[in-house]
């Protein structure tokens, strides 16, 4: 009997009434069908029959009677679950043993709530004998059977038409055919992103689907990865699914051929598969941009060699809910598609979709390249929901009234369609005769206002335990194993077992094998979670909650790390805020580790939220201290690292006051990390005044030695102190800290501390000399050639692209420009590719000058708008001010005299307001000079030519500096000709030497 436990702990004397009403039904039928009543066993009958035929038509009899009793309200609740299986028995005392009798009981839970399930040798005796179809199910489990056993399951007419299970594809011919082009150009090795978008319910899984099933046919191999609504599943996680998929199960030779050239990537996004590739040296540290990119390129990789293996069709599914890391890699891997045979289906809700996500910004970026097309889908007319109706039915329906009405209560949604006819039937609204489907009489089609209420109809039908154990499945969210569902509702396993599997039927639930003999589950879709997630109380779902992330903690010991996020979320949500916070930060960290800032930033947030909750009930806040301090320290880097000072600045001195007054080092590091953020907005007091401040804590270290990490910081510190004094070109300052840090270096002498002091020194003579002199270079590259020994000696890989802006710009400065040009190209191509605001603005920048030192004109006049969006973008107004003073000069160039000089004198305003003096007014002096000695206003031209030569501007060729001099001492001294004569040579020269 169905939820006979559940009626009982409720009222007791229904349970016991309903149990008696339909033992009574049973035994007045046994006489006629040739049926021995064995035994009664609790709220259960065992039956022995003659034939396989006269036990099953008993139990079709049973179960029309009690659905009758049903709808009359005689016996309302009461369903019954019958099994039968046929075979040799053992007779003994008036009981029955063995096999038979076993696989009957086991064959029992497998049927649906008023159903009868029978094994595959009834089958074969009676499928052609009575007038209802058979579905074999596809998750029969029979507890302690070895034998495999097919079971069927009866289709009467109160259940859900075969049909109805499996989404009908309808209707959908142009994008079908869209699909197959794709297909086919992807067999042919053109591989594609096909997009297909739509509401929820839409139809775009199936359509998908359909797509894959021609695939599956020209021998693609399908991969599928999925996003969830509000679960936090780990950066990368559509490709961490994809890789895995690919790789879960692969024998040992196809998977380091799988892993060729990428094994480190693979194991960053798929930690677990360690212990069978063996020990890979660990990854060296990397800034984020460079990093990120080697995880890409390492992808892309592991995509190419999966593809050799044969065509690939990849559902990213749910797209709407993708991380910001997997749609970067999306945007990545495009371009490689087109020499694959690897066709991308990508599945999202539009009307959903956060105007400013990441998804918005990666489809735009994917469309305008041209990676990209779409399928939009509407929803359907009548015409098309006539015919989702005769599919789900699997016949033809019942007329347009019924269709017409549907599409009024549906809006012609698919989904809705399908769950309004699925309830129908099940409610015995809709019926089934051998004339076909009939309807009730007072037949009212109601459409709920939201899907969950036709969900709450599913799921209710089940029973009040299954209902509690799919509300337990919601709170844990994505895919979850047997022994967490059963931690979580606290079921024993003998009692969960078919409750699941009763679930599983239902397609509430999902289950795929994760390993040999390992399954897994998953909810049928967000709706279902939805509606069980809110039917708990708040006092409840804490609970399972708490339980889950306790018992996820447990499970997963050293790998809990990598499902943090979802950890954190259990604790979170169950009320545990320190544990909450711990597992945040956690989170974080991974995710920096793999470079996935945007994610790092939102997980650093959420920790700091729960934090903040638990020190306010913390009763001793001590012990929370240490993570507050780790908190915030990482939170104010990928702030930092992200572009946002002021944010970063908050962070550190969070990170300064939680730490423990006797913590020197880590108030130290913050505060060398706080001179961070005011250096980069130009506030160098502020800056300097951090870096004292950490001097002094570092001061406070009694321990002598000083151990390597006091001397590290310690070098930091100064190294920050020359980068001030360097904006602010403070020859003398920058001096002292080379004298002080140059016996520290060499005394340790390895090659990174031997970079830093080649550095340190090309740096100061850049600065001092306003070029880059030939010594200046050879500076530059000893501190390059130290730099690729400590690489080699740590073990890092060369990163493409690393180091090329730095050696475009120190042959720019030297007038290598034929040697800076492909620096620079390559500089500006990776820097695009990071997306790292800063190094665009800085390379796009010298990109400009070079082209304008070369008298490119076009070129100049094509980069003038990115370089000052670009340094509009990285908060950098000289880099603006330098676009500026080239509009002028391109302005000179077109003839145009009168539009010389408002950009020209913009950017003279935006240097001199900079703190520090910049040595560049050349770029704006000259155009306007021309402009004022075509005009012939000379004691202009010779006013601005003076500051061409303050000590603080880029030197001239001896040539010019020599007309630019007599010019402005001809005119002091009053000697028009000589002045005249001087500016006009001095113009035609800047010409030729590419001033002009």
């Amino acid at each position: 009997m169905v939820g006979f436990s559940s009626i009982s702990q409720h009222d007791e004397p229904l349970a016991l009434r309903l149990a008696l009403e339909y033992q009574q039904c049973l035994r007045a039928r046994l006489p006629a069908a040739h049926g021995r009543e064995v035994k009664t066993m609790g709220d259960g009958i065992l039956v022995e029959f003659d034939s396989a035929l006269e036990a099953t038509q008993c139990a079709i009899e049973l179960q029309q009677e009690l659905m009758a009793r049903n709808r009359d309200g005689r016996a309302p609740g009461l369903q019954v679950r019958v099994g039968i299986h046929v075979g040799d028995v053992l007779h003994r005392e008036n009981d029955v043993f063995g096999d038979t009798v076993n696989i009957a009981a086991r064959i029992e839970p497998l049927a649906e709530a008023a159903g009868v399930a029978i094994s595959g040798a009834v089958f074969d005796q009676v499928g052609a004998k009575i007038p209802f179809g058979c579905t074999r199910l596809e998750h029969a489990f029979l507890k302690n059977i070895d034998t495999p056993m097919a079971v069927y399951s009866l289709d009467l007419p109160w259940h859900a038409p075969p049909a109805a299970r499996v989404t009908p594809f309808t209707d959908r011919v142009r994008e079908s055919e869209l699909l197959g082009r794709a297909v086919t150009e992807a067999a042919r090795g053109k591989g594609s992103i096909v997009a297909i978008s739509g509401e929820s319910g839409i139809g775009k899984t199936r359509l998908a689907e359909e797509a894959i099933l021609q695939a599956e046919r020209r021998g693609f191999r399908v991969v599928r990865a999925r996003g969830f609504e509000d679960v936090v599943s780990g950066s990368y996680a559509h490709w961490a699914a994809i890789v895995g998929a690919l790789l879960r199960d692969a024998p040992s030779p196809l998977l380091y051929k799988l892993c060729d050239r990428c094994a480190r990537e693979v194991l960053t996004l798929m930690p677990e598969l360690g212990d069978r590739l063996g020990p890979i040296p660990a990854a060296p540290p990397l800034p984020p941009g460079p990093a990120r990119l080697q995880l890409f390129g390492g992808v892309a990789r592991f995509l190419q060699n999966a593809a050799r293996e044969g065509p690939l069709v990849l559902l990213l599914d749910d797209l709407q809910w993708a991380d910001a890391g997997s749609l970067q890699l999306l945007e990545h891997v495009a371009p490689e598609l087109n020499g694959l045979p690897v066709l991308v289906l990508a599945t999202y809700r539009d009307v959903e979709l956060d105007p400013a996500g990441p998804i918005r910004r990666s489809l735009l970026d994917l469309r305008l390249h041209g990676y990209l097309r779409e399928v939009a889908l509407a929803r359907f007319d009548g015409e098309k929901t006539q015919l989702l109706l005769d599919a789900v039915l699997g016949t033809p329906a019942l007329g347009k009234e019924l269709t017409g009405v549907l599409l009024d209560k549906t809006g012609g949604n698919p989904l809705f369609v399908e769950e309004v006819v699925r309830s129908l039937v099940e409610e015995g609204h809709l019926t089934r005769t051998d004339a076909g489907w009939q309807r009730a009489p007072d037949l009212q089609v109601e459409m709920p206002s939201t899907v969950r209420e036709v969900v709450h109809r599913r799921v209710a039908r089940l029973g009040r335990e299954a209902e509690s154990v799919l509300a337990a499945a919601a709170v844990l969210g994505t895919e979850f194993d047997f022994l967490t569902l059963q931690a979580v509702s606290g079921v024993e396993a003998e009692q969960l077992l078919p409750l699941v599997e009763s679930a599983l039927r239902a397609r509430l639930l999902h289950e795929r094998e994760v390993a040999p003999g390992r399954p897994a589950y998953r909810l049928g879709d967000e709706h279902i979670r939805e509606v069980l997630y809110s039917s708990l109380s708040l006092a409840r779902r804490q609970q399972y909650h708490r339980r889950a992330g306790e018992t996820l903690e447990r499970v997963l010991g050293n790998r809990a790390t990598d499902r943090s996020s979802e950890i954190a979320q259990h604790f979170r949500l169950g009320d545990r805020p320190a544990n909450a916070a711990e597992f945040f930060f956690r989170a974080g960290v991974r995710a920096r580790r793999i470079f996935a800032l945007d994610e790092a930033v939102a997980a650093y947030h959420d920790a700091a939220a729960s934090l903040d909750e638990a020190l306010a009930r913390a009763e001793d806040a001590k012990p929370l201290r240490e993570l507050e301090v780790r908190l915030f320290e990482g939170l104010g880097d990928v702030e930092y690292d992200t572009g946002k000072p002021e944010e970063a600045a908050v962070s550190y001195r969070r990170a300064v006051s939680a730490a423990d007054p006797a913590d020197h080092l880590a108030r130290a590091r913050n505060l060398r990390n706080l001179e961070w953020t005011f250096q980069i907005r130009n506030d160098y007091p502020a800056a300097l005044r951090q870096l004292d401040l950490a001097e002094h804590e570092l001061a406070e270290v009694a321990a002598e030695p000083k151990p390597d990490a006091w001397w590290s910081l310690w070098l930091q510190i100064q190294a920050a102190r020359f980068q001030v004094y360097y904006w602010l070109s403070d020859t003398a300052r920058r001096e002292e800290v080379i004298a002080r840090v140059r016996p520290v270096l060499e005394r340790r002498a390895g090659p990174a501390d031997l970079a830093l002091l080649y550095g340190l020194l090309a740096g100061h003579g850049f600065r001092r000399d306003h070029t880059i002199t030939d010594e200046t270079l050879g500076h530059y590259r000893t501190s390059w050639g130290y730099e690729e020994e400590a690489r080699i000696a740590e073990g890092r890989p060369p990163i493409e692209g690393a180091g090329e802006f730095t050696r475009g710009f120190a042959a720019y400065w030297h007038g290598d420009f034929a040697e800076a040009r492909p620096h620079l190209a390559k500089g500006l191509e990776y820097a695009k590719r990071r997306h790292h605001a800063e190094a665009i603005s800085r390379a796009i920048t010298y990109s400009m000058l070079l082209a304008r030192r070369t008298r490119d004109v076009e070129e100049t006049e094509r980069l003038i708008p990115a370089t000052e969006a670009a340094a509009e973008q990285a908060r950098l107004p000289e880099y603006r001010a330098m676009a500026l003073a080239n509009r002028a000069w391109v302005s000179w160039r077109r003839g145009d005299v009168v539009g010389v000089d408002p950009p020209g004198e913009r950017a003279l305003e935006i240097w001199r307001g900079l703190p520090e003096r910049y040595m560049v007014d050349w770029l704006a002096l000259w155009p306007m000079i021309a402009a004022a000695h075509s005009r012939g206003q000379l004691e202009r031209a010779v006013d601005l030519a003076r500051g061409l030569l303050q000590p603080t501007q880029e030197p001239l060729p001896a040539r010019l500096r020599t007309l630019v001099d007599a010019a402005v001492q001809a005119s002091t001294h009053g000697d028009v000709a000589t002045a005249s004569s001087s500016i006009g040579r001095a113009v035609d020269v800047a010409q030729e030497e590419g001033y002009l």
